[in-house]
């Protein structure tokens, strides 16, 4: 029989004539056979060790596993506040996106509109929120496409390091029960793997004298023999200061094994393993920024704007993107040396509101808010220009709204409900009128929940 909600792994584990623990316990159920607790553990060892043994067993060792269950437990919970970030980068991004189709043909000669920008600290002064007050000001349409550009390019690299950080951490977090199993391929050679390299590789090939030498991977042995170490050095800590015969030991293991703490030495294992890949990662990210802004200097007196823009585009995502590489790198490192069960708290994306962060946590705030405060100053602009133009043939495509059935492109339908910009609105001005005379809020059909006294509930979704 195959219990493919358990994996292979575990129905091997515990059914297994020769590595199961059923066959010990007595009166116990597979369905049944929790882990991820000391508790579950100690229970085991009592039930054939006896309560002294299993005592003395605790005092050795439980301290080293409860550590090892906490960085789990947090590490599945940041897995999930990066799951939260992803969905709203995706949703600033369609937004963004909204607003260069409507401005496209008034961008078309950025070019020579950028040929009178000034350069701040090195960088083109269209990334500044300067000079996103000083467009709409003027109602400079030109202006305003090249200010949501670089926001797209924002909003690039902070996916590519949320993508990273959710792929990396999955992994990590689901890692064989049985330490014995081979490793998942992503976690080996990561510097060839995330996206984050991949945004550096980009820059080389295009700057070859700029970009520094890519990084080789932190470690050559990998979690599985680190993770089997650690397991076993836990188990001979046992066996040497308690005199236990082997016989007794295998016993110990094969609960260790069935009741996840390998699996929990092997997580804390890894994320260290990555924190070291990451952190290279980092420092070659600020060199290739730190060469970056003495090009710019360089071509502050010329003329090619193109270069220069060109180098902008690289240089804005791979900001984010370290921006939040930091901000992984500080908690991640935070995890694993403080002891500090729920840390993080977090529900899948839409099964529930909650989330919540320790203070400090960063990365909910630092880049996002600049995009939001973007969005919130050029909605009402293209509100105006929507009016006045109507629907553009770049806002025609293949992906139909469910209310009104009119096609638009990607930007203009919300993946999450399959309703166009023009119907969201409409729905959000009747939930509006509903609060209004209303001192509970039905659930919102946008499916957002916005509350009665929500000060974005003008934002477009």
């Amino acid at each position: 029989m195959t219990y493919k909600w358990c994996g292979d792994d575990a129905a091997r584990l515990l059914l297994g004539s020769d590595e199961g623990v059923l066959d010990v316990l007595e009166n116990v159920d597979l369905l049944r056979f929790h882990c991820g607790k000391w508790d579950f553990a100690k229970t085991d060892l009592i039930s054939v060790l006896g309560e002294e043994l299993a005592s003395r067993i605790e005092n050795i060792c439980v301290d080293t596993i409860q550590r090892a269950f906490t960085v789990r437990e947090n590490l599945v919970n940041l897995k999930k506040v990066y799951l939260h970030l992803f969905h709203v980068t995706k949703k600033l991004e369609r937004i963004l996106s909204q607003f260069t189709q409507v401005f496209f043909l008034d961008g078309k000669d950025w070019i020579q509109y950028l040929e009178r920008t000034e350069f701040v600290d090195g960088q083109l002064s269209c990334n500044s929120d300067e000079f996103i007050d000083d467009v709409l000001e003027k109602s400079n349409t030109r202006g305003v496409y090249i200010a949501c550009s670089v926001g797209i390019q924002k909003c690039k690299g902070l996916l590519a390091a949320i993508e990273d950080a959710r792929s990396v951490l999955k992994r990590i977090c689901c890692v064989p029960r049985h330490p014995y199993s081979d490793r998942d391929p992503l976690l080996d050679n990561l510097c060839d793997k995330l996206l984050v390299c991949k945004l550096l590789d980009e820059f080389k090939a295009g700057y070859p004298d700029l970009a520094v030498e890519k990084p080789k991977q932190a470690t050559a042995v990998g979690g599985k023999e680190l993770a089997i170490e650690a397991t076993e050095n836990i188990l001979n800590l046992i066996q040497t200061s308690l005199d236990l015969d082997d016989e007794t030991i295998l016993f110990i293991k094969k609960i260790f094994i069935a009741r996840g703490i390998s699996k929990a030495l092997r997580i804390e294992i890894e994320a260290g393993l990555f924190l070291k890949t990451l952190d290279l990662t980092r420092q070659q990210a600020k060199d290739c920024l730190e060469a970056s802004l003495i090009y710019f200097r360089e071509l502050a007196d010329r003329n090619d704007m193109d270069e220069k823009f060109g180098l902008n585009r690289h240089v804005v995502k791979i900001e984010n993107s370290l921006c939040l590489c930091d901000e992984l790198s500080t908690w991640v490192h935070r995890i694993c040396s403080d002891n500090e069960p729920g840390l993080f708290v977090a529900c899948d994306w839409q099964s529930s509101a909650a989330l919540f962060l320790p203070a400090g946590f960063g990365a909910a705030k630092i880049p996002f808010q600049s995009l939001q405060n973007l969005i919130d100053k050029m909605q009402p602009f293209m509100a105006d220009r929507l009016l006045e133009t109507g629907m553009t043939d770049a806002m025609k495509g293949k992906n139909k709204c469910k209310k009104c059935e009119t096609c638009f492109s990607r930007p203009w339908v919300n993946p999450s409900n399959d309703t166009c910009f023009t119907c969201e609105i409409k729905i959000r001005d009747s939930v509006k009128l509903l609060a209004g005379n209303s001192e509970d809020l039905m659930e919102c059909p946008l499916k957002i929940r916005c509350s009665k006294a929500c000060p974005k509930m003008n934002t477009l979704w």
